[in-house]
């Protein structure tokens, strides 16, 4: 069986099943499926990444606080997700230890636009 026809295969296990793309990809995501590392920096590096990099260049207000508050929605999912996957404890200790703090930091930027 070539890889196209397996492609097709699962495709089409997947519409019967009554599921769509995002769908599975969430629940992998939440289950920690994805493991730590595309977690960690595919899921949440990448985007904290170009949201810091908006924000830098952003000169509205109220966008910064738009951009703060998806970071920490952004932050505090990926936390939980992070937390759910198996991995040297180590390594996910430090990588809960981030993006907890980002959380913490996304908290503090959003609380400055409110006092």
């Amino acid at each position: 069986m070539s890889f196209i026809d397996k492609l097709k295969e699962n495709q089409k296990k997947n519409e019967e099943a009554g599921r769509n793309d995002f769908n599975v990809v969430k629940q992998k995501l939440l289950s920690g499926g994805y493991g730590l590392t595309k977690t960690f920096w595919l899921w949440w590096f990448i985007p904290a990444v170009l949201l810091s990099v908006m924000e830098y260049v952003s000169e509205s207000t109220g966008t910064v606080l738009r951009i703060d508050t998806g970071m920490l929605v952004w932050s505090g999912l990926m936390f939980v997700c992070v937390m759910r996957t198996t991995a040297n404890k180590l390594w996910k200790a430090l990588a809960l230890l981030v993006t907890g703090l980002d959380s913490l930091l996304s908290l503090a930027g959003v609380a400055t636009f409110f006092l």
